[in-house]
């Protein structure tokens, strides 16, 4: 399982550097209107894709490991793939119905660029099954460099087509470029699990079963927590919009680590708590929460202090309107590092978290638009926050019922306030450290490894790492040496 996380997480890394480069290059290259409508564009479909999908592709997680031979998990990948087959199908109905076209496109006002913008979103919402089916096939090659792969792909068509044609319109296109050559190698991947023939309705109905209630959850989930940005997508302009996506951009790295443990280790969750071993489904929730804590908090107090300076080299000046919003958005990424929702879909409770999304919908969907209509794009960054702040509790607590924990065992309480201790603490070397270079680059570069060194020593000697025993993998790297040699 340690081998796989690995895999996963380097192979999401590696494709978060290529992503990261799309904004760095665009910025330097597009009027910031253009960029506005770049990110408009993105930020439509990332939203349509998640909304429609229905977080169906999650379905694997759960029937996979409880499978009982090679056959009915090859039925489950091709349930999996039908179903989404058909959502595409009918999300290109909807998008016929001129008031769910208004909605949803209403700011892109060129025919064309609806088009393609509808088109991307139906030619990805197939591809979604690719980021679960590499996790259950446990294969180590295509976790590792299949989402590299992808995201040099989607680099060199938006970038390569804006450079050919420097038209806005042109990022439509890359996109387009980048959507039919993903479902195709989607095809390739899964075709050998694909087994249409066994396939019967009871096992498409218990998919949907389980998976309907999730993918409620998820949209109203999605929606919940992007519609600041389509609200503010209908109402400031496309520069003003540009500085705003810039919050999002968050600490490259760290979310993909909540993702890559948690798509891992959802499995092995899934079969603990299948054979009613909730004893040790809490150990290893318990243990992934410290874990991501110990290198989390540490970078949050380190991104924050250096923020100023990390959106003037990725973004350059004309974005450092945005340094208020990417601050408060820091928030949000202290809320993920606890996985919410990840033990209910585990364990089959997918109803659960539709109710709690739906629920916490009727406060912050209010909430948002009567802040955003009072405070503009502050009020928007602040709902955004508050979408993911109340549901998360609540799901916190009943997954903490679930395993039947109270609120000091549940979550390693100690470690997080160890850990924000140490990073307290190296504040003010950080800032003496900060002083001492003129230049942001190297700035940012030696503040970095300065401070997050010490921390990281501090927490290897107290044996608080995310990485338990330092030994073990310098033994491994010169066994790999060796054996090399």
């Amino acid at each position: 399982m340690r081998k796989q996380i690995i895999a996963v997480f380097l192979g999401r890394i590696v494709a978060m550097i290529c992503t990261f480069l799309i904004p760095l290059i665009l910025t330097r290259i597009m009027p910031k209107s253009e960029y506005g409508v770049y990110q408009i564009f993105y930020t439509i479909m990332l939203f349509s894709v998640s909304f429609f999908g229905l977080g169906i592709h999650s379905n694997l997680y759960y029937f996979y490991p409880i499978a009982k031979d090679s056959e009915k998990r090859k039925i489950y990948i091709s349930s999996v793939f039908i179903i989404l087959f058909l959502i595409a199908i009918l999300t290109l109905f909807l998008f016929f119905i001129p008031y769910i076209k208004r909605i949803f496109l209403g700011e892109l006002e060129d025919r064309n660029m609806q088009f393609l913008l509808v088109s991307c979103i139906v030619l990805l919402i197939p591809t979604n099954i690719i980021d679960s089916f590499i996790v259950v096939k446990n294969k180590t090659f295509l976790n590792l460099f299949y989402p590299p792969f992808e995201n040099i792909l989607k680099v060199i068509s938006i970038v390569g087509f804006y450079i050919f044609n420097k038209n806005v319109i042109s990022v439509a296109y890359g996109f387009l470029f980048y959507s039919l050559l993903k479902l195709l190698f989607s095809f390739i991947l899964v075709a050998k699990d694909l087994t249409l023939k066994s396939i019967r309705f009871e096992y498409i109905r218990e998919q949907l079963e389980y998976g309907i209630p999730f993918g409620i959850a998820v949209s109203i989930k999605t929606l919940t927590q992007r519609l600041d940005k389509l609200i503010l997508i209908n109402s400031v302009s496309a520069s003003a919009y540009a500085s705003y996506s810039v919050a999002f951009f968050g600490i490259p790295g760290i979310t993909i680590l909540f993702d890559s443990f948690s798509r891992v280790l959802i499995i092995r969750l899934s079969e603990l708590l299948h054979s009613s071993e909730v004893d040790e489904a809490h150990k290893l929730y318990k243990k992934l929460i410290a874990k991501t804590a110990s290198i989390t908090i540490p970078l949050l107090f380190l991104v924050y202090f250096l923020s100023s300076d990390i959106i003037a080299v990725i973004f350059t000046n004309e974005y450092l309107d945005a340094i208020v919003f990417f601050q408060v958005y820091l928030i949000t990424i202290f809320l993920l590092m606890f996985c919410p929702g990840l033990i209910l879909r585990a364990a089959g409770k997918t109803r659960s978290t539709m109710r709690i999304y739906l629920y916490s919908s009727l406060i912050t969907i209010p909430t948002t638009v009567m802040l955003i209509k009072l405070f503009s794009s502050y009020g928007a960054i602040v709902s955004s926050v508050i979408s993911l702040l109340i549901p998360t509790v609540i799901i916190l607590n009943s997954e903490r019922k679930l395993l039947s924990k109270t609120i000091k065992e549940f979550l390693p309480i100690r470690d997080i306030v160890v850990h924000m201790i140490i990073s307290i603490a190296g504040i003010g070397l950080l800032t003496l450290v900060s002083h001492i270079f003129s230049n942001m680059i190297v700035k940012i570069f030696i503040s970095s490894i300065v401070y997050l060194g010490i921390i990281f020593f501090i927490q290897i000697k107290l044996h608080m790492f995310v990485i338990e025993d330092i030994k073990v993998v310098r033994n491994l790297l010169i066994a790999k040496i060796y054996k090399k040699s």
